[in-house]
């Protein structure tokens, strides 16, 4: 285990002893039809007779402190009866021996490379398995998919091995120590060694045999490696002109006479796109002799003593001009994933079979020309997604089924690329990327983000140490040549923030050299050094892109590798980015930071005492070194539920847009738009709808579904637009309105609706499944030749928009009191109090019901989201409002007056007025945690900090010495917020408000908030401030729980991510169901432009909500506090109050999500400290009224509009 008294897991020169060199994935199929179907019918379906799997919950396992006290467990006659047993593939934390940690860049030991720390769990594994019959005379080769991090490999008790990186196969030739019948493998795996220091992924450190295990029998003539090259030209038309078929075979013998009469036969198989089941043959089989039979890279000499033991290398040839005989080519892209199965079949003596090999393969050609990235000739937009292998119970071991259902979503919310991040995945993974149609970029396992967080000490990152170069350079040519085959792979990536320097060179060489057919990319070091084919910054924000791409000389396309960081509440302005990247040539898009939310599950106690699983970040197992909850930052859940955020991406990314061309009297014309870089759009269907104020339009339409008529079919070539009429009659809208809407039809708000729905089937999703969904505003007054007719819903009418049992009938004169402290308004059935002290409405009661279980306080403060903690050096949003102390504001003493004043209709005016200004002792208190915002740092994050408007320094072309505004500080943890306002930066708000107060129990309230010194504090140059919301909040009685609203919906949105939620009438049945569970706890559930909210129980009896004077509303309605969403550290801690919370806000600000780490809100999106003015009628909704809380609280709004 050790070399001149230097450990091999603490030696850099060591990454490997005697095993095997990478290549493709090898099955060794007893016949070519096997071998093509394991494609067509999966690999479960193929007969494959010489793959004995080891995969077991059989393996007994034992965890010990540290390599040296690891007993000699690799002989057979060592008693394992005592060990416990464990599941392969799997990570042992996950099955409750060790603990897992979650850390971001920073090392969970000191940095001493290469050595790691004394106390390092080593991992035992042994397994009986017998070599099946029929195996005698081949060589044997012993497989482990994937090891984390570093293995010693016994069969029988003899050593057959060494292996580090945990993310690519160690195999190892097993022939001279197996026999038939019964055999024995035993593994020794240690959690760190030094090629954990290249490890040193944003991702949980978890150990063990993840991936799978199988032991592999080859012919002694057989495939060692293949390598298949699609080689294409077009036209400058784009008209294909040349393809050709190359496959350059390695095979491996015992002696060169052996190769005498063998030949390689190759058939190309076409798979049917409907079917991926059905293949037929695409070209007539192609035999060929050796090319060369001492071609001696085809053998591996890896662990063997001689020449004799290796065996002699031969390469066979593979060249088809495909258009020359006869073959019509359907190329590979995401769009079209059109495939091929190659089988390749080595014959013997008399065209006797020896076995088969087999591989998909698209016809594709990848470039990177006229700086951009060029698929098929034809530039593309990468709508992509950082992706790590997460499963929520086995860790890193993922399985097929979690692949698939990762694809499904995937393709469902239109993305199109997957960076594998940041190592090579599972082999599987790129045969359903090939299936399903996924632009992969492939990245070697090579990041060493803790050696240089702060990007200032560049020297020091392993790539720039002659020590280290061999065993960077192995990572990136290991990958290479397990994953060249695969059409999925169009980008190699040297690795991931880790410095820049010759090691990077040279990896980048090796991939060029070897496969001139894909461009290289590497962001560190600026994003632009020779490592790259691509400009790739991390974390640009739109300008910076803008500028990027219009730099003098550059011919490399701006491609994101990590942007709009989804951590949370999150991915705010992610359209402003697609506009940008549709908008010019050199933008090609990125890869959002990330696709899962790293929780893994674990058991805890709730906020109501039961014992229940939850999603653990870093902290919660007890690991004294963590990064806390930065590994919660995807756009799913660990359980791959969406977050909300998921149907913004679908929404921005439809590969079609509709734009309204023309609207007059009912007639309609829309331009469709084709975002498609290859398809048309011939496999969707077109259908639209009409809203009224959010509800369909009843129309009778032929072959109506779900309320959408049929547009008729139009057939638009990629990249194109066509105009198209919608068959809207006006005199049936006309009819259709008035029924709907009565006189009040030509002043509704009205929208058109359309949708593309697939045609059929596809792998991912049903016919009928929605990949682009739109609304177009109609113009108003578009309506106008509706028949004026009364509306049943307004007979009774509203006094002051509330609805009474009998509306329309005079209500007696409300009268005035002065009770104590209180100013109290009360009717025959209404009783309204407004606080003398607080100016707030403190009471109200209509019919005996309590409609108000708390005051009606003005608000500008939200429980902060990971974005709004973002920011060191007490620069984040959260920091400011806490230091202002706009979560305890309380009225002034002495600042508040009162006065009331009856109406001549029987109404009460209340006029009062007040000053906000901080209550210290009741400042909220926030949760205990470690990292509040966590920085992110390792190359050149373009961290606008600076004023939107500057334009961005350029990126330098190597490695750089960034200054602290622009770049990341790279500290882990930030200045938590302070407990209690600060001194001299405290708010000062000034309140004035009027309650218009109606016999009906109807309340109009006219406020005037002057928060032009909520935030005093100085700001650097290159801050704005904002506030969170400027707004009123109300706590009501809890039984009011079913909500309807007419406002953008259904999920959750905010003002800067709001394009994929749309304004239509919604309905949720508890409120519940508005609260988005994020994992760590913040605002949440919001919904924008809001025209009215009505909260109701069972009966009817209820609160509507109504925006006054055409503005609309952001509300959120919650069973928790404000106080409760900060004090938590995860959502299973929450714990209801017994009220039900509703905030009713003029404005609201966005969520931002340009990253985590600083504030990246947009300024658009900001909420100013100014003057604001709004009104709004609160309702209460009668039990057993005889019209639905939405239909009152809609008729009111109508009224009032």
């Amino acid at each position: 285990m050790a070399a001149h008294g230097q450990r091999d897991w603490e030696n850099s020169a060591v990454y490997q002893r005697d095993k095997q060199r990478s290549h493709v994935p090898l099955r060794s199929f007893t016949s070519p039809e096997t071998a093509l179907r394991y494609f067509t019918h999966g690999p479960a379906a193929a007969d494959r007779e010489r793959q004995l799997s080891l995969n077991s919950s059989e393996w007994r396992f034992q965890l010990f402190d540290r390599p040296e006290s690891v007993p000699g467990f690799a002989e057979e006659d060592f008693d394992d009866s005592q060990w416990p047993k464990i599941e392969v593939p799997g990570n042992w934390e996950c099955q409750g021996h060790g603990l897992p940690i979650y850390t971001n860049f920073q090392y969970p030991w000191p940095n001493t490379a290469p050595f790691v720390p004394e106390e390092n769990p080593t991992g035992c594994y042994r397994r009986w398995f017998d070599v099946p019959p029929g195996w005698e005379g081949m060589r044997l080769y012993l497989h482990f998919e994937g090891i984390n991090s570093a293995a010693y490999v016994w069969a029988n008790g003899q050593l057959l091995g060494y292996s580090q990186d945990s993310c690519l196969p160690a195999e190892f030739e097993a022939t001279h120590a197996l026999r038939p019948g019964r055999n024995l493998v035993t593994v020794q795996v240690l959690r760190f060694c030094d090629g954990s220091y290249l490890e040193d992924q944003d991702h949980w450190w978890l150990s063990g045999l993840h991936r799978d295990v199988f032991l592999l029998a080859k012919p002694a003539i057989h495939i060692s490696d293949f390598f298949v090259r699609t080689p294409l030209e077009f036209s400058e038309a784009g008209a294909l002109q040349s393809a050709w078929l190359e496959v350059d075979v390695q095979l491996v013998a015992p002696a060169s006479s052996d190769f005498a009469p063998v030949a390689v036969q190759a058939e190309l198989h076409a798979v049917d796109p409907t079917d991926a089941s059905r293949a037929a043959p695409a070209l007539a089989p192609q035999r060929v002799g050796l090319k060369d039979s001492d071609h001696w890279v085809a053998a591996c000499a890896s662990g063997k003593p001689n020449r004799a033991a290796v065996g002699i290398g031969g390469l066979a040839q593979v060249r088809v001009d495909l258009l020359a005989e006869g073959v019509q080519p359907a190329l590979w892209s995401a769009e079209a994933p059109n495939l091929y199965v190659l089988v390749l079949s080595l014959l013997g003596t008399g065209g006797a079979h020896i076995e088969s090999e087999s591989c998909q393969v698209g016809l594709r050609r990848v470039e990177v020309a006229g700086r951009q990235l060029r698929v098929n000739g034809r530039p593309i937009l990468l709508k992509g997604v950082n992706r790590h292998e997460h499963d929520e119970r086995r860790g890193k071991a993922v399985t097929e089924e979690g692949m698939r259902r990762d694809l499904q979503l995937l393709k469902q919310f239109n993305f199109n690329s997957v960076r594998c991040a940041h190592y090579p995945n599972h082999p599987r993974w790129y045969e359903l990327c090939n299936q399903y149609g996924i632009y992969l970029m492939d990245e070697a396992n090579n990041e060493t983000h803790g050696f240089d967080p702060g990007l200032k000490h560049n020297l020091l990152v392993p790539a720039n140490n002659p020590e280290w170069l061999a065993c960077i350079v192995d990572r990136g040519a290991r990958m290479l040549e397990r994953d060249k085959n695969h059409p999925s792979v169009i980008i190699w990536s040297v690795g991931n923030e880790s410095g820049y320097g010759p090691a990077h060179l040279a990896m980048a060489g090796y991939l060029r050299c070897r496969d001139s057919g894909r461009p290289v990319h590497y962001e560190g070091g600026g994003s632009r050094t020779p490592a790259t084919d691509f400009v790739c910054p991390m974390y640009a924000r739109v300008h910076q892109l803008r500028m990027l791409a219009d730099l003098p000389g550059e011919t490399r396309p701006v491609i994101l590798c990590e942007y709009s960081h989804a951590m949370g509440n999150s991915l705010g302005n992610y359209k402003d980015y697609f506009d940008a990247f549709e908008s010019h040539p050199h933008l090609q898009g990125g890869f959002i930071w990330d696709w899962v939310d790293q929780g893994l599950l674990h058991w805890v106690t709730d906020a109501d005492g039961r014992r229940v699983e939850a999603w653990a970040y870093g902290g919660d197992f007890g690991e004294p070194v963590h990064d806390a909850q930065f590994c919660i930052n995807g756009l799913v859940f660990p359980d791959r539920t969406p977050h909300p955020a998921c149907h913004e991406c679908k929404a921005v990314m439809a590969p079609v847009a509709f734009e309204l061309v023309s609207a007059e009297s009912g007639r309609v014309r829309v331009r469709v738009r084709n975002k498609n870089a290859f398809a048309s759009t011939a496999e969707l269907r077109l259908r639209w709808r009409l809203l009224l104020d959010g509800l369909p339009l009843p129309l009778s339409c032929p072959k109506a579904t779900d309320g959408y008529c049929p547009a008729s079919d139009v057939d638009v070539p990629a990249q194109e637009a066509a105009e198209v009429d919608l068959p809207i009659g006006a005199a049936a809208v006309a009819a259709a309105a008035a029924a709907a809407a009565g006189n009040r039809a030509k002043d509704a708000e009205a929208f058109l609706e359309l949708r593309a729905d697939l045609a059929q089937d596809e792998l991912w999703a049903s016919a009928g499944f929605a990949v682009a969904e739109q609304q177009l505003e109609l113009p108003r007054g578009w309506l106008a030749a509706a028949a004026p007719q009364p509306d049943a819903r307004l007979q009774n009418g509203y006094a002051n928009g509330a609805n009474g049992a009998n509306g329309a009938i005079k209500q007696p004169a409300l009268r005035v009191a002065h009770e104590g402290d209180a100013v109290v308004v009360s009717g025959p059935c209404v009783r309204m109090q407004i606080g003398k002290a607080s100016g707030c409405l403190e009471a109200w009661e209509v019919g005996g019901r309590v409609l108000l279980a708390e005051p009606m306080r003005p608000s500008f403060f939200r429980a902060p989201t990971d974005n709004d903690l973002g920011g060191s050096n007490n620069v984040s949003f959260a920091v400011r409002w806490k230091e202002a102390g706009l979560d305890c504001l309380d009225v002034a003493p002495g600042s508040c007056s009162v006065s009331a004043e009856p109406q001549r209709n029987g109404g009460v005016r209340v006029e009062a007025s007040w000053r906000l200004t901080p209550h210290f002792e009741a400042a909220l208190e926030v949760a205990e945690f470690a990292n509040a915002g966590v920085s992110e740092a390792g190359g050149a994050h373009w961290l606008s900090e600076k004023n939107s408007e500057e334009p961005a320094p350029p990126v330098p072309p190597s490695a750089p010495t960034p200054d602290d505004k622009q770049y990341a500080s790279g500290t882990s943890h930030e200045t938590p917020l302070p407990a209690q306002p600060i001194h001299g930066k405290e708010a000062s708000i000034g309140v004035r408000v009027a309650y218009t107060l109606s016999p009906d129990g109807g309340v109009r309230a006219d406020w005037d908030l002057d928060a032009r010194a909520a935030l005093p504090a100085k700001l650097a140059g290159y801050l704005f401030p904002s506030l969170a919301r400027v707004g009123v909040h109300l706590g009501l009685p809890p039984q009011f729980s079913a909500v309807e609203w007419y406002g953008r919906g259904p999920h959750e949105n905010y003002s800067d991510r709001k394009y994929g939620a749309f304004l239509r009438r919604h309905a949720v049945e508890h409120l519940e169901q508005l609260h988005t569970p994020y994992i760590f706890t913040g605002e949440n559930g919001g919904r924008e432009d809001v025209r009215w909210v009505a909260l109701a129980d069972k009966t009817g009896s209820g609160v509507a909500a109504v925006s006054l004077s055409g503005q609309a509303m952001h509300i959120n309605i919650s069973r928790y506090t404000m106080a409760a969403l900060m004090a938590a550290k995860h959502d299973y801690e929450l714990k209801a109050d017994g009220h039900t919370h509703l905030h009713l806000d003029h404005r609201h600000m966005g969520v931002g999500g340009d990253d985590s780490w600083s504030p990246s809100l947009h300024r658009e999106y900001a909420v100013p400290p100014a003057r604001y003015s709004f009104s709004m009628l609160l309702l209460p909704l009668q039990p057993d009224a005889g019209v639905s809380a939405g239909d009152a609280a809609e008729s009111a709004w109508r009224q009032h509009r």
